[in-house]
């Protein structure tokens, strides 16, 4: 009995560069991952580092947009408080 004969190749899969995303999409993935960390772990508990996780970006990219832990969550409790009002004054 013959045996049918086999070949395997491997095929590379071509290399897919990450793009970065503009900086006003990056600040505002950022100002939602600081709202999450807000909400679960309160104000005076959120830290960079938790919020870098959540925005999947490194504490140094946040400090970019930044310039303090404290400004990031004043714009973040900011623009949520402006949103909120937003879809209250829509419904």
């Amino acid at each position: 009995m013959d045996r049918p004969i086999v070949i395997l190749a491997t095929v590379q899969a071509p290399e897919v560069k990450q793009r970065r995303l503009p900086p006003q999409q990056r600040r505002t993935m950022i100002l939602a991952a600081a709202r999450r960390c807000i909400a679960e772990r309160g104000m005076q508990a959120a830290t960079a580092r938790e919020v870098a996780a959540y925005a999947g970006v490194t504490t140094g990219t946040i400090m970019h947009h930044f310039p303090s832990m404290a400004g990031l969550l004043a714009d973040a409790l900011r623009e949520g408080s402006e949103q909120f009002t937003d879809r209250t004054l829509a419904a």
